[in-house]
């Protein structure tokens, strides 16, 4: 969350860590996403993030074989910008069948319009938008957060666009492929929470259903580390992404440590 002191809570009133404060979003998956388009947003003014694409993640060469029934990590890209429309493109193109996962923020003030790719692929939303609020003078460190995914791709050369109401939004896009999910209804539970105060936060926890799930969580806040059996996937502006395999169906929770305010969404897929 670009600008959110790394030390405090932005002066937001202190709760116990972990807690959730507002929003809580968690539930059995079951592909219950709906189609992205238009989205509502807040109303606040907010500051600029830094622009231009930053910790692209390489592809490796093919995504590693980790045999059938299991999901992988092919590569990411993320940026910020300030103009309406903000476009990444993956630094190779993406593979016929494999799953895309995206995370956004952006200020409160401006409103969601759509997200879209290049290759025509369907996105939808994972759980609802969680505010996220920093404080900060004028209210400028408040963000909005979303999680999206789009299955079974088609593969090709592939950028990945999100478009928020007006200038200066502030926006941070983190783009994501894995392979070997079911290309059908990979969504299988998630959950999200936002809170106030430093330390341990969780998503809070939803039932899988298959073996072998891959655990995405995307977290916005000051500062912030990957929970345990987390393999951090990355920390572009001191926010993060995250994964784990979850290898026998039970209770599904992403988890991070933070140091300031924090909104963390959790995302299940199956093989």
């Amino acid at each position: 969350m670009d600008g959110v002191c790394a030390t405090g809570d932005g002066g937001a009133p202190p709760l116990d860590a972990g807690a959730d404060a507002g929003a809580l979003d968690a539930g059995p998956g079951t592909d219950g996403g709906s189609d992205a388009g238009s989205g509502d947003g807040g109303a606040r003014d907010g500051g600029a993030a830094d622009a231009g694409p930053t910790d692209a993640g390489m592809p490796d060469a093919g995504p590693p074989d980790a045999g059938p029934g299991h999901i992988t990590f092919v590569q990411l890209a993320t940026t910020s910008g300030d103009t309406p429309t903000l476009t990444l493109a993956f630094d190779a193109g993406v593979r016929a069948g494999d799953l895309l996962v995206v995370g956004l923020d952006y200020q409160f003030s401006h409103a969601f319009v759509s997200i879209s790719d290049s290759l025509g692929n369907t996105f939808r939303q994972v759980g609802n938008e969680l505010l996220v609020d920093a404080g900060g003078p004028g209210g400028e460190w408040i963000f909005n957060m979303r999680l999206y995914y789009a299955a079974g791709v088609d593969g090709g050369t592939d950028a990945v666009s999100v478009t928020v109401a007006g200038a200066d939004a502030g926006t941070e896009l983190y783009i994501h492929e894995y392979a070997g999910a079911d290309p059908s209804f990979p969504l299988d539970a998630q959950a999200g929470a936002a809170g106030l105060s430093a330390g341990f936060v969780s998503s809070g926890s939803s039932p899988t259903t298959a073996p072998n799930d891959l655990v995405f969580g995307f977290c916005i806040t000051g500062y912030s580390d990957a929970g345990p059996g987390f393999t951090l996937r990355s920390a572009f502006h001191a926010n993060l992404t995250e994964d784990e395999t979850l290898a026998s169906p039970g209770a599904a929770s992403a988890t991070a440590y933070v140091s300031s305010s924090w909104g963390i969404q959790m995302a299940a897929f199956k093989p």
